[in-house]
């Protein structure tokens, strides 16, 4: 199950990589999916999984970029409240 979802991945990220709300919204899919697999289902955390497309060199520095940008965006509503 977890080759076919990172295949179906590999095939999605260059559609969805250029919009911040729809690759987020892939990135919190495979964080969930990827938990339940491993909780729900025993599978191990050492394979290869829907992970692994989305920490090829590309992808993954799109993800750090958006981390950021919602880190940002965080710090300066709180000094806003703060003010």
């Amino acid at each position: 199950m977890h080759i076919i979802a990172m295949e179906k991945m590999i095939s999605m990220i260059p559609d969805v990589m250029y919009d911040d709300q729809l690759f987020s919204h892939l990135i919190h899919e495979a964080l969930s999916f990827h938990n339940d697999m491993c909780s729900i289902y025993d599978y191990p955390r050492t394979e290869p999984s829907c992970l692994h497309a989305l920490t090829a060199e590309e992808p993954f520095r799109k993800w750090i970029q958006i981390e950021k940008k919602c880190k940002c965006y965080k710090i300066h509503i709180w000094f806003i409240g703060i003010a």
